[in-house]
């Protein structure tokens, strides 16, 4: 359960993975409620005598944790302000920032903290760390019996959450931060060239758009529609076009797809990573091909088993809507044996668009 400083994983899978249990859960018994726990300077935080004991009992040799205790002892550090240096300061706690080991070590001292959740769910993003459970709690005490803070917005990893799940405060902030740079290039566009202003967008913009897509996918047309509108203005800052052009001359004459379609393609591309088993297993574990019959010859196709929803909220599951989105791809694509994941990124896709458009529209 840990997504941090590992290959494969990231901010997206992880949350897909968090929102996945949220709304399995909220499918069943209509309620979830999630603790938010941001280690502050995390790093600086480790001690020492418990890392080297954490160490220990994941077997590693006396010479190892000799080893170790030597890294970590005699370290110093001093601040330097105006020339003027100060005297310096011992080092007791913390792993070195910046260094190779220190995200291992901190991954190592924080990850029996699992351990603790008992019966309630947890993921780790190196110190973001998520506790949630199905329940019907009025508040949320901790063992002193203090209050802990309730919001309605919280921005977990990159992407703003909220407690019915809108996705209105993430589409809202992406909006926000895409006109303020739109606004920044549109009052120097003199200044660039038509490849340059082409090079701004798809560095500056299209990455706000495209960071955790797959996870904000489920909002609605009407909020979708917003990001549309910032997207349209980037496309005719590039070509000059026209208020009045029509969004689809934009895709043609900028050579992009519509956000719609990119999010689609990143989330088949997620799906079918999962189903390779080259997503992080909590992903993978979601997805489950069907056994092969010979009553039918669609049977010989890849298909994934759609577990059941209870609600039309609960479809908007990873593990649901991940299945059966790929068995509704697998009408046009057909795919009976594993390709590479290079060559399914070039695969037509525009065919099963029209399909999941409307099953989205149906939800």
């Amino acid at each position: 359960m840990q997504s941090g400083f590992r290959a494969g994983h990231g901010c997206t899978s992880a949350t897909l993975k968090v929102l996945n249990d949220i709304i399995s859960a909220i499918d069943k018994i209509h309620y979830c409620a999630a603790v938010f726990i941001d280690l502050a300077k995390a790093f600086d935080s480790v001690n020492h005598n418990i890392l080297i004991g954490r160490l220990d009992s994941l077997g590693f040799s006396n010479d190892c944790l000799a080893w170790f205790t030597n890294y970590f002892s005699d370290r110093v550090q001093c601040v330097k302000s105006e020339g003027l240096l100060s005297g310096p300061l011992t080092v007791s706690m913390g792993v070195p920032q910046g260094s190779i080991l220190g995200p291992t070590l901190f991954s190592v001292y924080i990850n029996d903290v699992v351990l603790a959740a008992g019966d309630s769910l947890i993921h780790l993003y190196a110190d973001d760390t998520i506790l949630y459970t199905p329940a019907r709690p009025s508040s949320i005490t901790t063992l002193d019996g203090s209050d802990l803070e309730y919001v309605d917005n919280y921005k977990y990893l990159g992407v703003w959450l909220d407690c019915k799940l809108s996705f209105q405060t993430h589409i809202k902030h992406l909006q926000s931060k895409i006109k303020s740079r739109l606004c920044f290039l549109y009052h120097n566009k003199a200044s660039f060239t038509h490849a340059a202003k082409h090079t701004l967008i798809k560095l500056t913009i299209l990455p706000i758009l495209d960071f955790g897509d797959v996870i904000y996918k489920i909002a609605s047309n009407t909020l979708l529609n917003k990001l549309d509108a910032v997207y349209h203005s980037a496309i005719r800052f590039v070509t000059k076009a026209p208020y009045t052009t029509h969004h689809c001359d934009l895709y043609a004459l900028v050579g992009w797809p519509s956000l719609h379609t990119r999010r689609q393609t990143h989330w088949l591309q997620v799906i079918y990573k999962s189903l390779l088993g080259k997503a992080p297993p909590y992903l993978s574990s979601l997805v489950t091909i069907a056994a092969p019959t010979r009553s039918m010859r669609t049977r010989r196709y890849i298909s994934l088993v759609t577990p059941k929803a209870n609600s039309s909220f609960g479809h908007l599951s990873f593990q649901f809507s991940a299945d059966h989105d790929w068995n509704e791809l697998q009408k046009s694509l057909k795919l009976e044996t594993h390709i590479s994941l290079t060559s399914f990124k070039h695969q037509p896709f525009r065919a099963v668009y029209r399909s999941l458009n409307l099953y989205l529209a149906y939800l």
